[in-house]
């Protein structure tokens, strides 16, 4: 190839937008790295959801965990109160303990 040919046209390469390679290329590098920073930004926001609803799910179990301790002691404490309710157990108590009797009648 003649050098002057080259030389001419590299010239009307560069005079001529259409033709240069130059300003596409930079066009050609933007859209790929605008592709991987929203690809990027989009894993982040999945990461985060992803993170916060593990961290729901924890509580949640912390509380049906604390739920099922709380009936237990209330079905304890319902337990105990029937057993303290018990007639011959308070009757017991009056008469021995605190020395009570029955009323005569005149």
């Amino acid at each position: 190839m003649n050098n002057v040919l080259f030389a001419e046209a590299i010239s009307e390469i560069k005079s001529n937008p259409r033709l240069s390679v130059i300003r596409h290329t930079r066009r050609k590098t933007v859209l790929p790295v605008i592709a991987m920073i929203s690809f990027a930004l989009s894993l982040l926001l999945v990461t985060f959801v992803q993170v916060g609803s593990f961290i729901q799910g924890y509580s949640i179990a912390q509380l049906e965990h604390q739920q099922d301790e709380l009936l237990r002691d209330l079905q304890a404490f319902k337990l105990e109160e029937a057993v303290l309710k018990r007639p011959e157990r308070i009757r017991r108590l009056a008469t021995h303990e605190l020395h009570l009797t029955h009323p005569r009648l005149p």
